[in-house]
């Protein structure tokens, strides 16, 4: 048992076991719509993060949780869980107060991805399960207070090539909306999962300001065949400039005449947002 209540993971739960919470000990563990590893990834949460145990898969090697970071529900592995009461995940949730600052941080085995969640101890940093070799360079205080849209963008751009994955909110892979609220949790802007809920947390289609006025660095814009219909979201980086998972996390633009002009988003194109009003709502909570 750590220091913070929570036990190892093992791969398979004893029977009538059944935590009431838990806390990611793998680097990324994906999340899944059926206890399978062949079923779609939904998510993926990282290191450091908890989740709220809703149910055990008939073999109990899968667990059926809510996401903590977003409120998603899908099946994650038994392995990649510390489990434990819920009183102990509010405990780890409350000292992992540093998050990892660089797209991987190496340890003696293995590495922490870009997101990973920490808490400061005497002599250093630890993990759920204890101790962790990070260099105090490797992670930074996760801000008490949402920072400047154009921060978001900022963020963005240190992911650059990375490829584009269904599902995932890591340096091993971003889908559009991952890309958004990783960047975003960095920044102390706490973000749904999906596109079509961000756009949602932002006031919905309705707010979306038309593709003629164009945006501010960090600034969201949104995408789809209708206005009932949001499909990907990007990051604004001024005027019709964006970064965006699309294929890769890449730098386009939504002018015609532009040299990295993106047609097939152009045609799509619902509106943009800024984010400052959101992140001002979230901060007088």
């Amino acid at each position: 048992m750590s220091a913070f209540g929570l036990a190892a993971p093992v791969p398979v739960l004893a029977r009538g076991v059944l935590p009431q919470a838990g806390v990611v000990a793998a680097p990324i563990a994906d999340l899944r719509r059926r206890p399978d590893h062949v079923s779609e990834l939904l998510n993926q949460a990282l290191f450091g993060e908890t989740v709220r145990v809703r149910a055990l898969s008939p073999d109990r090697k899968w667990l059926r949780v809510e996401s903590g970071a977003d409120g998603d529900q899908g099946w994650l592995r038994a392995w990649s869980v510390a489990p434990g009461s819920a009183a102990a995940a509010s405990r780890w949730r409350l000292a992992a107060r540093h998050m990892v600052d660089r797209p991987w941080a190496t340890l003696e085995a293995g590495a922490l991805p870009f997101g990973a969640r920490v808490a400061r101890v005497r002599g250093g940093f630890a993990g759920p399960l204890g101790p962790l070799a990070l260099p105090a360079t490797a992670v930074a205080p996760v801000p008490a207070r949402p920072r400047r849209a154009k921060a978001l963008l900022d963020t963005a751009r240190r992911f650059l090539g990375v490829a584009y994955h269904w599902g995932g909110r890591s340096p091993a892979g971003l889908d559009c909306s991952g890309l958004v609220q990783l960047a975003g949790a960095r920044n102390g802007i706490l973000l749904p999962r999906d596109a079509r809920e961000q756009c949602a947390a932002l006031g919905g289609p309705r707010a979306l300001r038309p593709l003629e006025v164009g945006a501010q660095p960090g600034d969201l814009w949104f995408f789809g065949p209708d206005r009932r219909t949001v499909t990907h979201v990007a990051i604004a980086a001024g005027g019709w400039g964006i970064v965006h998972a699309y294929g890769w996390v890449r730098e386009g633009s939504l002018d015609p005449e532009a040299g990295d002009f993106e047609p097939e988003l152009f045609r799509w194109t619902l509106g943009s947002v800024s984010i400052s009003g959101y992140a001002a709502r979230r901060r007088a909570k």
